[in-house]
Order: structure tokens, then C-alpha cells, then sequence
């Protein structure tokens, strides 16, 4: 490969962990930072050197955004490393009916042929490619420390906040992007919520990422300035399911559903 000294002025990179308001960070956010020359959206499995030659990665490149944003670490000394992360199990289902939402004729990548499989969420979720994603993909042989950020999606507006004063961005217009379409998608998520059994599978199956969501409410409020809650992930879910209740009865009643998340923020 050419020498690629060049991207030691990449100033940022986002790794976009599916279904974790990525859309919104991409899309909404950094062009209100960054001009468009300055942008690399990188969601393929192109190699570096493709990606050069056809002139998506320039010398103007200072973010670099994406599922496949991890690739260039080693090229980017300088780079800051962010991240977002979400409760693996509403991660899960939030993956699995967003893709359930398309047609066949929107899907290239094989890990989603089970959509074509029809496969139902209790097999989805014992597929080898979704069992700790995060941990398998997003953030392979890294630790949370090595990140300059480490955000989470239910707290999505309030950590977007902190980030923009850490690195002197400007003001930002927040709006909510990618909600998840699939009908009657919230008593779906109160199905799987409230199935014990399938829940405390997950859980054991997911245990990495599990283990890293964790972490990363732990460093969320070390830096808030708040004491440990190991029972964090519990009264998370206990909140969910309000809401989720609340919003299944509002459906009824008025044949809609209020969006759901932290402020209006990607919906589970």
C-alpha cells in the first residue's frame, strides 16, 4: 500500500455501531461541523486503497464515519476515537425489525439473508454474527479506555452535548433520523422485554457486550461526576418498559405511537 502518512490530519473517526443513532451523528450532526469534502462515510467492506483510488478518502478527509470505520486506526495516530453504545438486547431487536422492515431487493450483505429465512427473533439472536457484535466487530481488540469517547444512545442528546464542548464544536440543530418503521413495533418490543426466559438468554449469549455496556455507563458516570450503579442496566429496562406501556396504550387510543428514546432520540 502507498504511503498514507497523509492521514495523520484525520482528526476524528466514529465507529457506527448499527441501530446506536449512527444515522443521526452521520448524517445530521458532523455536516453541520465538517464541509463535505472533509467527510468519509465509510459502511462497505472496501479496502483503504480502493477507497483511495476512487477518490472517496482524499488528502481533505478529517472524519471518518462508519460500520467499517475501524480499519484506519492504525493509519490515524492522531485521530480521536468515538463511539455510541446501546443495551444489547434493545440493540438486538432494534437491528433485527429494522431489517425485517426491508425487501429482499434492499439487502446485499449474506448476514442478512434471514430476512429472506424468515428466521423469527428467538433464532436470529443464536446466529453467530449477532452474538456480541460490538465486542466481535466494533471494537475488536479494544478496551473503552483506548476511546476518546464512548457515548450511549439512551442518553443520546445530553452526551452529544459533552462532546461538542470537549472538541469546541459549534451550536448544533439535533434532529432524530433512522426510527425504526416495522408495524407495531413497540408491543414488539415489549413482547421480547417482558419473555424472561429469551431476555436471560440474550443476556448469557451477549455476555462481552454485556460486560461493555456496562463499562460504558460506569465511565459515563465517571465523568458525570456519579457514584457506580451496578443496577443501572436493570432500572434501564424497568424505564423502557414504562415507556413502552405508556406509548402501547397512547397507540390504542389514538391509533399512534409517540417516538420513543431519550428525548425523541432513535426509538428503540
Amino acid at each position: 500500500m502507498a504511503n498514507l502518512s497523509w492521514l495523520s490530519e484525520v482528526q476524528l473517526i466514529s465507529i457506527h455501531v448499527l441501530k446506536t443513532a449512527g444515522s443521526t451523528l452521520s448524517y445530521k450532526i458532523l455536516p453541520q461541523v465538517y464541509k463535505p469534502e472533509e467527510i468519509l462515510y465509510d459502511n462497505d467492506f472496501l479496502p483503504i486503497s480502493n477507497l483511495i483510488e476512487t477518490s472517496k478518502l482524499k488528502t481533505t478527509t478529517k472524519v471518518i464515519h462508519g460500520h467499517f470505520a475501524t480499519k484506519y486506526l492504525e493509519h490515524c495516530p492522531n485521530a480521536k476515537i468515538v463511539m455510541v453504545l446501546r443495551n444489547p438486547i434493545i440493540l438486538l431487536i432494534s437491528a433485527y425489525y429494522f431489517w425485517m422492515s426491508f425487501s429482499m431487493d434492499n439487502i446485499s450483505d449474506k448476514n442478512h439473508r434471514y430476512v429472506e429465512k424468515k428466521l423469527s427473533f428467538e433464532e436470529f439472536v443464536e446466529q453467530d454474527f449477532t452474538c456480541n457484535i460490538v465486542d466481535n466487530y466494533f471494537a475488536k481488540n479494544m478496551k473503552l479506555t483506548d476511546f476518546y469517547f464512548v457515548g450511549i444512545q439512551k442518553f443520546f442528546r445530553d452526551d452529544l452535548n459533552y462532546l461538542k464542548n470537549k472538541l469546541g464544536w459549534p451550536p448544533l440543530k439535533v434532529n432524530t433520523s433512522n426510527r425504526n418503521s416495522y408495524e407495531n413495533y413497540p408491543n414488539k418490543v415489549m413482547e421480547i422485554l417482558t419473555n424472561q426466559s429469551l431476555v436471560t438468554n440474550i443476556i448469557a449469549i451477549n455476555s462481552a457486550d454485556m460486560k461493555l455496556y456496562q463499562e460504558a455507563l460506569n465511565l459515563r458516570h465517571q465523568r458525570k461526576g456519579l457514584s457506580n450503579n451496578l443496577e443501572m442496566y436493570e432500572l434501564s429496562l424497568k424505564e423502557l418498559q414504562s415507556r413502552l406501556r405508556y406509548n402501547s396504550c397512547k397507540e390504542l387510543k389514538l391509533n399512534k405511537c409517540s417516538a420513543l428514546g431519550v428525548q425523541g432520540v432513535n426509538p428503540p
